[in-house]
């Protein structure tokens, strides 16, 4: 049997339609991470440090895909409940808001991870 016939290793969750997700990070894969959740029914949550003027223009689109953004966010106090929290490559994982998100029990992933699933 081929790689490429094996069933994934992963056998979690797959549907995202109605998920409350979190963007960290809205550079290009933040980017393609808000398009990726919303064309899938996501409840889309935009977060960045930087305030909307600092974004490039692509992501100050994306924003109009989310259902919420908090550009700049101050914590998670007003997200939850939140399934999942997909973190950009240039998003330190010794984040506040990482870590938070961490302790509650938040599903924290990459977009690799992400892609890899579906």
């Amino acid at each position: 049997m081929s790689i490429l016939s094996r069933a994934s290793i992963y056998t979690g969750p797959r549907e995202l339609a109605g998920r409350r997700a979190a963007v960290l990070g809205l550079a290009r894969t933040g980017v393609a991470c808000i398009h990726f959740l919303a064309d899938h029914g996501s409840h889309v949550i935009a977060l960045d440090s930087k305030p909307p003027e600092l974004l490039s223009a692509e992501a100050r689109q994306a924003l109009a895909r989310a259902h919420q953004a908090e550009t700049p966010y101050d914590g998670l106090q007003d997200l939850w409940p939140l399934d999942l929290m997909v973190v950009s490559p240039g998003v330190p994982t010794e984040t506040a808001i990482v870590q938070e998100a961490r302790a509650s029990g938040v599903e924290i992933i990459g977009e690799v991870e992400l892609a890899y699933r579906f």
